[in-house]
């Protein structure tokens, strides 16, 4: 029999574990959401699938990090708390009692207030299955104060009768009493504390030595549980108390309710196999040889199968933890490596976005680039143009001023061979001339300062004026390197502080820039005149309107025109130039 036993419950074992396992697929278990195992989970417990339930809220608990969300890290809480209520149940107390811990780490970490009075009342129930009862009633009372503060009725009632029924087992009556009036103020809200108010008011009786008045309350305890149709346990409980109220004295009472408390087939095994066990040593005590035997092969049948029960469910729970763990490790492997995953993606997306950003920062800049470099050609066009206006202009100028000139000396022979005729006296000289003091070549080396310059006329300096641009306009001498005032004033006849303080008053500059201005608008006309110096380097260029340094040459080009001698040139050749030879 016990055989045929072990066969079924291995075979309902394997069938079990076969059809959970097909659930256990661990690559799509690893992606599924926290929230969906643990409607998975809850949905298996609720089904009485109680291991396969328990292998979800292994994988869920193990799934808790400081990087979850706040709400999956509650649910991890909460798979912790229901773990170790199936350990609980299992007999698997330390298992428990680490999964509650568990729980209260995590509700503690970030506030989660609402599940202390079920974590508190979880680990109560542990330490006083581990005969701490005193350790269990503070982890109640801690309970207690949170669900009085939440208001959660539902753990305070479950924390009250936990509570009460420590205090009675420890024959307490005055804290059984006292917890016992905070029971009484819920009666009537809901049937469980109705049962537990009646039950707990026949024990306090017991403790209280009143017999009688705890027999009854202990019936209408029984009767309420059949009235309103409980769970088979309380009954069988309320049934074991009376019986062992009645006890040796009233060993056919005792014997009648203890008989009660196993007619149901609902009732636990383990409260059957203390009835058992009871009623077999009644029937000693009285003699009845035939029952005791029988009652005692039941005791020991009942024994032999829970404990059998408990081993297979101690083996088939043991390799689901392993199939659980093994699971875990590989969800975790797969974690790591899709975190790896998403830490290069990220890292790769960082850097296409730095090379993309840097990318359109760069054309951005080109396109800034070629804007600038079209306004500034387009400037630069704009002077090469204005430059050529000014420079034919100027010689326009210069021509026109030139036949003035003549048309002037003219007037003045004609003016003076009339006036000699009309007074028959020899012609003389125009006023405007020099006084002899003035010529360089007649001025008294003792006395150098003997003239002023601000003795000049206006007509004299107008002379020295024009002297001066006749010798500026040979291009052969103004562009010699060593050209100078000096050379200037042999050219002219004229005194050299005479004509430096004629440019001054008249151009506002000195002889330097004078003659600067005159060879950069040669070097402007030479860069223009493609076909004769077109090949020349701007160096060449330089040398050939009397500059010895070619940097110093540039600076004063650009200062004069507005742009470098190179520029120029290209504009020039661009377009074939616009003047004639130089």
């Amino acid at each position: 029999m016990k055989k045929l036993f072990l066969l079924i419950t291995f075979l309902q074992f394997a069938t079990t574990y076969i059809c959970s396992e097909n659930w256990f697929d661990r690559d799509s278990l690893a992606q599924i959401p926290i929230s969906s195992l643990y409607s998975r989970a809850t949905s298996y417990l609720q089904h009485t699938h109680v291991d396969t339930a328990m292998g979800f809220y292994i994988l869920i608990a193990k799934r808790h990090s400081p990087k979850l969300e706040s709400s999956d890290k509650y649910i991890c809480a909460q798979a912790c708390i229901q773990l170790g209520d199936i350990y609980f149940k299992k007999g698997y107390y330390t298992e428990s009692f680490d999964s509650f811990i568990t729980a209260t780490k995590i509700a503690e970490e970030n506030d989660f207030e609402d599940l202390f009075p079920q974590i508190y009342n979880n680990i109560g129930k542990i330490y006083c299955s581990w005969n701490d009862h005193m350790q269990g009633v503070e982890y109640y009372k801690k309970g207690m104060k949170y669900a009085e503060k939440l208001k959660d009725e539902k753990n305070y009632k479950s924390l009250l009768i936990n509570i009460v029924g420590v205090y009675n087992s420890l024959h307490k009556v005055d804290e059984a009493k006292l917890y016992y009036r905070k029971m009484c103020e819920l009666v009537n809200r809901d049937s469980i504390i109705d049962y537990f108010c009646y039950l707990n008011k026949g024990l306090i009786l017991r403790e209280e030595k009143k017999t009688n008045d705890a027999i009854q309350s202990l019936k209408q305890t029984a009767n309420y549980a059949i009235q309103h149709r409980l769970n088979a346990s309380f009954l069988s409980s309320a049934y074991g108390y009376l019986a062992e109220l009645y006890g040796d004295s009233q060993r056919d009472s005792a014997i009648y309710y203890w008989q009660k408390s196993i007619e149901n087939p609902e009732t636990p095994a383990y409260m059957q196999r203390e009835s058992l066990k009871k009623l077999n040593e009644l029937y000693k005590k009285k003699g009845d040889r035939e029952k005791a035997i029988f009652y005692g092969n039941r005791y020991l049948v009942l024994s032999d199968s829970l404990f059998e029960e408990g081993k297979i469910n101690r083996i088939k729970d043991a390799q689901l933890m392993y199939e659980t763990e093994k699971t875990y490790r590989k969800i975790n492997r797969l974690n790591a490596e899709s975190e790896e995953k998403d830490i290069r993606i990220k890292l790769q997306s960082k850097v296409l976005i730095i090379v993309s950003g840097s990318l359109v920062l760069f054309i951005i800049m080109l396109v800034l680039l070629y804007l600038q470099k079209r306004r500034l050609n387009q400037a630069y066009q704009a002077l090469f143009v204005r430059n050529n206006e000014i420079l034919k202009s100027a010689e326009t100028n210069t021509e026109r001023r030139k036949i003035l000139e003549k048309k002037v000396e003219n007037l003045k022979e004609e003016l003076a061979t009339v006036s000699s005729q009309l007074h028959n006296q020899p012609a003389t000289p125009p006023s405007g001339t020099l006084p002899p003091a003035l010529n360089p070549k007649e001025e008294s080396v003792e006395n150098p300062k003997q003239y002023s310059v601000d003795k000049l006329t206006k007509e004299q300096k107008e002379n020295i004026l024009s002297a001066v641009e006749q010798v500026m306009t040979n291009t052969e001498i103004i562009c010699d390197c060593d050209f100078n005032i000096e050379r200037l004033a042999d050219l002219t006849g004229y005194n050299s502080r005479y004509i430096s303080q004629v440019i001054n008053d008249t151009y506002c500059q000195n002889f330097r820039s004078f003659i600067n201005e005159y060879r950069i608008r040669e070097a402007q006309k030479r860069l223009l005149n493609i076909e004769q110096y077109g090949n020349y380097t701007i160096q060449a260029i330089a040398q050939s309107v009397g500059y010895k340094s070619h940097a110093n040459f540039i600076l004063l080009f650009k200062k004069h025109i507005g742009i470098t001698p190179s520029i120029f040139q290209k504009m020039a050749k661009e377009k074939k130039g616009n003047l004639p030879d130089a």
